[in-house]
């Protein structure tokens, strides 16, 4: 039973040497930390100064483009509202025109002895004559009407967004407070 013990201390006692020598191995250049600054601000917190005040020179410059894009807009409906008052005119003086050619038209055939068939060749290209020519007259102002140009609105700039907080070191826990006994009890036991 000795022996049995003796072997069994003296195996745990080689473990426990060579276990400490493997395992315990530290570098002896310790890695440099940056020393801390008192009054100087976190990098974090200039770039995003930086971004915030470019924001908000960016925000300016948006609400002012803003007015000027809702002036532009205003002006052109009116424009869009003026180009179609033009067509309406141009509608009305081609269809007062196609409305004069059939007329023209009809009146030749409303004659009372019957029309001779040369004439009415001759109405009828008198006719297709003149809604051809209404019909370029039309087009030709139609194509002079220039479509107003439709303003880009301003894209609203983007705000930056802001750096998280630094985790502060958590607080040692507050030691248990021994429980207190009753002094009754303590003195009856």
């Amino acid at each position: 039973m000795k022996s049995k013990n003796i072997v069994t201390a003296t195996l745990l006692g080689v473990a426990l040497v060579i276990g400490s020598t493997t395992s315990a191995h530290a570098d002896v250049t310790p890695t440099p930390t940056p020393a801390p600054t008192l009054n100087a601000p976190p990098a974090a917190s200039t770039t995003y100064a930086a971004a915030l005040a470019a924001y908000q020179v960016a925000l300016t410059k948006y609400k002012a483009d803003l007015v000027t894009y809702q002036a532009a807009l205003v002006a052109y409906k009116a424009a869009g509202q003026a180009n179609q008052d033009k067509r309406k005119v141009i509608n009305t003086t081609f269809n007062t025109s196609l409305a004069a050619a059939r007329a023209a038209f009809q009146t030749v055939l409303a004659k009372t002895p019957p029309v001779s068939a040369a004439d009415k060749n001759a109405a009828v290209a008198t006719r297709d004559a003149a809604i051809a020519a209404a019909n370029a007259v039309r087009t030709a102002a139609l194509a002079a009407i220039a479509p107003p140009v439709e303003p880009v609105k301003p894209v609203q700039p983007i705000r930056p967004d802001k750096p998280e907080k630094a985790e502060k070191p958590e607080k040692a826990e507050k030691s248990a407070k021994p429980e207190k006994t009753n002094v009754k009890e303590t003195k009856k036991s």
